[in-house]
Order: C-alpha cells, then sequence, then structure tokens
C-alpha cells in the first residue's frame, strides 16, 4: 500500500516506510515458512492471487480519492459495481447458475449485494475522504490476521513459536506506522 501511495504522491520511500516494509515481509515469510527455511508452506497460485490482491487492494484504495472529493462515493461506487457486473457477467455469466431461487436464498443473496458488498465497499470509499489511503489499508491489514487468529479457535489451529513471531512483526509494522513523525516546524518562544 505504502508503495502505490509513493508512486502515486511521486516521491521516495521513507526510511520508517522502508523498515516497514522489511518488517511485513519478514513477518509474512516467517508464516509461511513456519521457521523451516529449506521449505515453503504455500503454492505458488495462493502467491500470485495474493500479490493481485494487494496490489488491487492499494490500487482502488489510492486511486478512487480524488474523485470521491470532487463528486461523492454515491457515484464511484454506484458506476464501479455496475461496470464490475458487467465484466463479471461475462467471466461467469449469472444465468447460467443453477441455483434453486427460494424465499430464503433470495433474502441471502439480497443480504450479501447490498450489506456484503454495496455497504462495505461504500463505509470503504467513505472513510477515504477523512482517512489517508495507507491508514485504511492498515486497517484492512487486519482482516486476514483476524481470520488466521480466528481459525485458531474455530478450527484449533496450532501457531509455533515462528508463525507467532511473523505475527507480531506484522504487527509491529503497523504500530510503526501509526507512530507520529517528527515534527520538522521551529518551537515558537
Amino acid at each position: 500500500m505504502r508503495t502505490l501511495a509513493v508512486i502515486d504522491q511521486k516521491r521516495p520511500l521513507t526510511i520508517r516506510e522502508g523498515i516497514c516494509f522489511v518488517l511485513a515481509a519478514s513477518g509474512v515469510f516467517l508464516i509461511v515458512t513456519k521457521g523451516n527455511f529449506t521449505s515453503l508452506d504455500f503454492s505458488f497460485e495462493g502467491v500470485l492471487w495474493g500479490l493481485a490482491s494487494a496490489v488491487f487492494s492499494a490500487a482502488y484504495s489510492i486511486q478512487p480519492r480524488k474523485l470521491i472529493i470532487k463528486v461523492g462515493e454515491g457515484p464511484v461506487v454506484g458506476f464501479g459495481m455496475l461496470f464490475g457486473g458487467l465484466v463479471a457477467s461475462v467471466m461467469n455469466p449469472p444465468w447460467t447458475m443453477n441455483v434453486q431461487w427460494t424465499a430464503l436464498s433470495i433474502s441471502a443473496f439480497t443480504y450479501v449485494v447490498l450489506i456484503g458488498t454495496v455497504f462495505a465497499f461504500w463505509c470503504y470509499l467513505s472513510s477515504l475522504k477523512y482517512v489517508s489511503a495507507v491508514i485504511v489499508g492498515l486497517m484492512v491489514c487486519f482482516g486476514p490476521l483476524s481470520a488466521y487468529l480466528l481459525s485458531v479457535f474455530a478450527f484449533d489451529l496450532r501457531i509455533g513459536l515462528w508463525e507467532a513471531a511473523g505475527i507480531c512483526l506484522v504487527l509491529l509494522n503497523v504500530l510503526v506506522l501509526s507512530l507520529p513523525k517528527k515534527s520538522t516546524k521551529a518551537v515558537k518562544p
């Protein structure tokens, strides 16, 4: 997220941002290797989709900010959902789905579309008017982390020492980025 923000703002990477990148990358490396540095515990497809997800997540957080400030989040969300739906319909036509439409399935589908997609994305894009895209992106990082930690309780997943260290490094990354920046303004007497 910070890298795309740096590219968007046409400025060099700060030392703090570089440290955060190293912390996050090291944390993820410890999680996927589980301390065994001779083998990796992930699939090529998982890495590919994870990287694509990270790039597009950063892009849709940074790219529409000026447009949201200019026209509001309503048109941005509306047209984004419309064009996204049209592209998705070409790749996976909804009229070919084998679904039995009952009152329960219609209400579940409506809930997922309206609350889980439109309302959630609307809130996300609305927050970009008030908070930097980097901070919003950091908050999004807690989604996968909380899913990972919840799987410990729900699915009896065991976290080893190396994985716990990786989680701590990722959280330390968020902590370092949230620290206040040093002021460069002179203090008035």
